[in-house]
């Protein structure tokens, strides 16, 4: 279902969230770069083959993964509501899990580069 789509609408990034699975391979065309954290969640960046994302980082807690696509940084963070644990949003937001200092992920406490 998954890879229809990414074929039929000719995708060529897609940034996903409540991801279980840290393996991919089975979407041909695709290179996928997944952070699951240690609820079994978390963010997976799926780019077609071709594409070259670069400075690939993520939060350990598998909330967000950010990379480099030529002069553009993608960032994906998954913001839970927070209702059925009680505040997922304002955790991250009253800055208790670092996002970016000066611009860029890459240089910022509590991320760690995958690539």
């Amino acid at each position: 279902m998954l890879e229809d789509f990414l074929q039929k609408q000719e995708i060529g990034i897609i940034l996903l969230q409540e991801v279980t699975r840290p393996v991919f391979d089975d979407i041909r065309g695709f290179a996928a770069y997944t952070n699951i954290g240690s609820t079994g969640r978390g963010t997976a960046v799926l780019k077609r083959d071709h594409i070259q994302l670069t400075n690939i980082v993520c939060l350990p807690t598998g909330m967000g993964m950010a990379a480099d696509f030529q002069n553009v940084t993608i960032v994906k963070i998954y913001l839970p509501s927070g209702a059925e644990r009680g505040g997922g949003q304002g955790k991250l937001l009253f800055g208790r899990t670092p996002i970016t200092t000066a611009g860029h992920p890459t240089i910022s406490p509590g991320w760690r580069r995958l690539q």
